[in-house]
């Protein structure tokens, strides 16, 4: 369920009586949910003139359908509690309409579709569905580990393109595809390909003398020592710490080298592990190992009947979440990770793919998941009275959890469960 489009497909029609013509008029919040609601639309109906051919600067888009502006305020918010999401109220402030979702409801609604429904499948956009398609690179004559950060680069988008175009329903397949998708560095190359952007030094120059082992091997000693200083990882003797960290070092590659959109550059040092390391690979799965690690307490705890079992989700009083932080989660980062699939392949029918956006969302849940975790005690003393709350944020953090795990799948990193 894409509840976004739905909800302002639903609203369109609504107020025009016509579907949604890939208008952006309904504008859709990422910031100051508390003061400005969830989404806003211009009340007068000039503003929508070049949609649906009125311009009658003194009348509202509410009179399009009917005759009393007051009165359709609140029929909207009568008329959504049939949609996939419902309207809790609204406001008209200096000619725009704030609206305010039902965050009970949308809680409900959000994280039943991915934990009963489509788990793994969770913010898969189908517009590859079935199609063929043929994702190549130029210009990559060396597979080996002696290509240079910028080949490198090449064929990292080239796989996580693959990955993306059939995570959305399409078929990779090297003849009789439907649609081609190329990558080149060189732009005289160009054509319907994609550009990939090079990979510069501090210096802003094409790096040219690091080779892609000597990249992943300093990223995976950096991740050991982040791992070991920053987030107080105890490293033992046991076996299986150099094959963990390997697995964080290319992931720390993989996203140092493909946050930016494909066509631009892209800086790097390679002796400066911190240079993005806040928003990087191990942040992200530093706060993927922080829910493992809740987890596996929570379920300990109720191993030795500290907490009652987690109940069945038709039980949970997702009403209990009122914190900010809860709510942006869900509204800004869970509800909105299809949102972000849609923009890596907005533009996959003329060759081109954005992965970066998957980075950059994983990037922002795990920034404000890393806030709510120090300010909010979510595994609480054993007290009868707030055990209803503790498990609402369980099941609200499985579904982050889930929503991770997806972006990071189709960037090839497999996540962790300690750090």
């Amino acid at each position: 369920m894409f509840f976004i489009d739905d909800f302002i497909n639903k609203l369109y029609i609504y107020l025009t009586g016509k579907e949604n013509n890939k208008s952006n008029i309904i504008r859709v919040h990422t910031r100051k949910l508390q003061e400005s609601g969830e989404l806003s639309f211009p009340l007068k109906i000039g503003n929508w003139c070049s949609l649906i051919g009125k311009n009658d600067r003194n009348d509202t888009i509410f009179n399009l359908l009917s005759e009393t502006e007051g009165e359709d305020v609140n029929k909207l918010v009568t008329a959504s509690q049939s949609w996939s999401l419902s309207v809790d109220k609204c406001e008209i402030i200096k000619d725009n309409v704030y609206i305010y979702l039902n965050r009970t409801s949308t809680f409900k609604a959000v994280i039943r579709s991915i934990i009963l429904d489509n788990t793994k499948n969770y913010g898969a956009v189908l517009t590859c569905k079935d199609l063929k398609f043929s994702v190549k690179c130029d210009d990559l004559n060396n597979d080996s580990d002696d290509i240079k950060l910028s080949e490198l680069r090449l064929k990292l988008l080239t796989q996580i393109a693959k990955n993306i175009v059939q995570f959305c329903g399409g078929i990779i397949c090297d003849n009789d595809a439907d649609f081609d998708i190329v990558f080149s560095v060189k732009s005289s190359k160009l054509g319907g390909n994609c550009l990939c952007g090079a990979v510069l030094n501090t210096k802003g120059v094409k790096e040219i003398v690091t080779t892609a082992k000597e990249f992943y091997e300093q990223r995976t000693l950096d991740m050991r020592e982040m791992a070991e200083h920053k987030y107080g990882l105890r490293i033992t003797s046991q076996p299986g710490w150099t094959e963990f960290f390997q697995k964080l070092g290319d992931a720390g590659v993989t996203i140092e080298l493909l946050r930016n959109k494909p066509n631009q550059t892209v800086t790097t040092d390679i002796n400066n592990e911190f240079l993005s390391s806040r928003k990087g690979a191990a942040f992200i799965l530093y706060n993927c190992a922080r829910l493992a690690t809740l987890f596996k307490e929570f379920d300990k705890k109720v191993s030795q009947n500290v907490y009652p079992k987690l109940p069945e989700l038709h039980e949970i009083d997702f009403g209990l979440l009122n914190e900010m932080e809860e709510w942006e989660l869900l509204y800004i980062h869970i509800l909105q990770f299809p949102c972000v699939i849609k923009n890596c392949i907005k533009d996959v029918f003329i060759g081109k793919i954005y992965p970066n956006f998957v980075i950059s969302a994983l990037s922002g849940m795990s920034l404000c998941f890393s806030v709510y975790y120090r300010r909010v005690k979510i595994l609480i003393e054993p007290r009868d009275h707030i055990y209803a709350r503790l498990h609402a944020r369980i099941y609200l953090l499985k579904a982050l959890e889930q929503v991770m795990h997806n972006g990071l799948r189709i960037l090839d990193i497999e996540p962790v469960k300690q750090m």
